[in-house]
């Protein structure tokens, strides 16, 4: 019987291709990710098609776990039907245990269709990073819990509920996936084959961080990309969705350094969690019988032809980091052959 090996699987929200410091950004600080580009293979140039949606991210994330292209998924991927077979469902049926934390934005009953186990699930496009609204993994899919708040305390005793099984103050999105995964790996023996998927809900917007990790950006020492405008020159069609809303207009310099000096925290911050889940596999042993596979499920503009979001066809937006490494995977090696970011 051929060993099967197991498969770590992290994804990033909002992370664009060129925020690597190993494949040619030197501003930046990605120490964990720069070994696993030495360890395997990364593809410089794959790439997502422009959403159906304002949340790009979501028939991204549709496309990616159902190999299905942009035009073949049910709606904008708002929900995966039973007759899309998901990756996790595909490893889950041949044997794998499977389990999945952090964001999910396709469905609740896909979810559970993929993975046989989980723990802080977000199902949702976005959240304040130190106070996720979470799931605990429910094998009967009933994610109904609804956890109270006084939104308005100062003018008004209106409740207001959020889908949500609880809140840990406090922890960080990247801190709180990472130790899910760390969690999950602990109770594996090496028996039976695992896929976990780590999807972290960073470095999407609001971009907060520890202020260890802010302190290392200084806003005044970040270059602008060459490309950087005031302003788009003709109307996308999107040019007030929220994303392009979060810098003034015109775009000035100072405001955008500040979005790309806390971009590049909020990557280096979730690098060094991806850190601590590879010391953990190391520490089972488990990590040279891993695939690791590290992706972005969409790019972003910031400052670039004068646009902050990622609805659009420029590279930016459409072009993500992918690297793989493990067992049968080529060490230290780039291409630059297209790609595109489904599981076939």
């Amino acid at each position: 019987m051929i060993h099967k090996p197991n498969i770590v699987f992290f994804f990033t929200d909002d992370q664009r291709f060129d925020t690597l410091h190993a494949l040619g950004n030197a501003a930046i600080k990605t120490p964990n990710i720069d070994k696993l580009i030495a360890r395997g293979t990364a593809l410089t140039h794959a790439h997502i098609p422009c959403g159906t949606s304002g949340a790009v991210c979501m028939p991204s994330r549709a496309m990616l776990h159902t190999g299905r292209s942009l035009f073949h998924l049910d709606r904008e991927g708002q929900q995966i039907p039973k007759n899309h077979i998901t990756l996790g469902q595909a490893l889950r049926t041949n044997g794998d245990r499977t389990f999945g934390t952090g964001k999910w934005h396709n469905g609740k009953e896909s979810f559970n269709r993929s993975f046989a186990e989980g723990a802080e699930i977000f199902f949702g496009g976005m959240a304040d990073h130190w106070n996720v609204p979470v799931h605990n993994y429910d094998p009967d899919c009933q994610y109904n819990a609804k956890l109270p708040s006084c939104v308005d305390m100062m003018h008004s005793k209106e409740v207001v509920y959020r889908h949500a099984h609880h809140i840990t103050p406090g922890l960080h999105s990247s801190e709180m996936v990472c130790k899910a995964g760390i969690d999950f790996i602990h109770r594996q023996d090496g028996a039976v084959p695992f896929f976990a998927y780590i999807a972290f809900l960073a470095p999407h917007d609001p971009r907060v961080m520890p202020e260890s990790f802010q302190r290392m950006y200084d806003p005044k020492h970040i270059e602008l990309p060459p490309n950087f405008a005031g302003g788009h020159p003709f109307d996308t069609g999107a040019l007030r969705i929220r994303d392009e809303e979060l810098a003034a207009f015109p775009r000035s310099p100072e405001e955008t350094k500040q979005h790309l000096a806390d971009y590049y925290a909020m990557i280096t911050h979730l690098d060094d969690q991806l850190g601590r889940v590879m010391n953990a596999l190391e520490a089972k042993g488990l990590l040279e019988d891993t695939i690791i596979v590290f992706a972005g499920d969409n790019g972003l503009a910031l400052g670039q032809h004068g646009l902050f979001g990622k609805q659009s066809c420029y590279e930016h937006s459409v072009r993500v980091p992918l690297v793989f490494a493990g067992p049968g995977i080529p060490a230290g090696r780039t291409s630059d052959t297209y790609a595109y970011l489904l599981a076939p």
